[in-house]
């Protein structure tokens, strides 16, 4: 935001309120959640990180404001999916190696 428009600070500060808000009930989700006594472990753990995912998703795109930097995040994202690709090649040829000898 280049501005100064009084409309877009207040629309800004709304969306940034909003958030914030959201962030709260994902907060009070997450405490909610570990009072739970008949809930499985292992679903209370899935249930936790998709809260924490979420919580990750709404502070990074608005009260960071890289919801409009759509190209950094793009290439980010392609580069962690390089660097993924390039580690499960490693790990398939080490159990490669490891199991047939595949470089002796």
């Amino acid at each position: 935001m280049e501005t100064n428009d009084p409309r877009q600070l207040q629309a800004a500060a709304r969306r940034a309120v909003t958030a914030f808000l959201a962030l709260l009930v994902c907060v009070a989700a997450t405490v909610a959640l570990t009072r739970l006594p008949f809930l499985a472990h292992g679903l209370k753990v899935a249930i936790a990180l998709t809260i924490a995912v979420t919580q990750a998703g709404l502070l990074t795109a608005y009260l960071m404001q890289l919801i409009s930097e759509r190209r950094m995040i793009f290439t980010v994202l392609a580069l962690a999916a390089v660097m993924f690709a390039a580690l499960m090649a490693l790990i398939a040829i080490a159990y490669a190696d490891h199991t047939s000898k595949l470089f002796s």
